[in-house]
């Protein structure tokens, strides 16, 4: 079997780098525990790690592809089927940590439909609170308006009954001077 050994090296010192990044940038946004953000900068968050996770995954599969078809085109077959082939033990982990990559995707991608479920919610929530705020300031200004209307029927009764009270303080006096004038007859 014979290889290119500088291209190998190459191909997985670049491998690793980039499968590393991804897996660290994956865990990072598992993981992540920052302070609370609006709605609207989270929704923005989930499109730019959708589109990441878009772009890693077609480099991920066209390098693969690449690798494969390098290593294939390098290898010479041996007669001998008992030896053991390293390019396949490669292959087969290539293929374990594309499979590894795409279930965190999945993961990840059903956490972004989660996430994106619970900003709808959120959002409907919000509208029927602005609803009932309004219909709630609605009936506050109603109630004020009732509240100043009886404030107005009050003094306006308030000043009819001191203004009997004076007339009737009159007529006591009336009184009281006319029984005065009748006893002095």
């Amino acid at each position: 079997m014979l290889c290119k050994p500088e291209t190998t090296e190459c191909d997985q010192s670049c491998s690793d780098s980039w499968a590393s990044t991804l897996i660290s940038k994956l865990d990072q946004f598992q993981h992540e525990k920052v302070m609370p953000k609006t709605l609207a900068a989270r929704s923005l968050e989930i499109d730019i790690m959708d589109d990441f996770l878009e772009m890693e995954r077609v480099a991920a599969v066209f390098e693969i592809v690449n690798k494969v078809s390098s290593l294939i085109s390098d290898v010479v077959v041996d007669d001998s089927s008992s030896e053991e082939n390293p390019l396949s033990a490669e292959y087969e982990t290539l293929s374990q940590r594309v499979v590894e990559l795409e279930q965190k995707m999945e993961k990840i991608e059903a956490d972004k439909v989660e996430l994106e479920n619970a900003l709808s919610e959120s959002r409907d929530a919000l509208k029927v609170s602005d609803l009932q705020l309004k219909d709630a300031q609605i009936k506050i200004e109603e109630t004020q308006k009732e509240l100043d209307t009886v404030n107005e029927l009050k003094e306006l009764l308030e000043f009819q009954l001191s203004g009997m009270e004076i007339e009737s303080r009159t007529m006591s006096a009336n009184i009281d001077s006319l029984k005065t004038e009748l006893e002095r007859e």
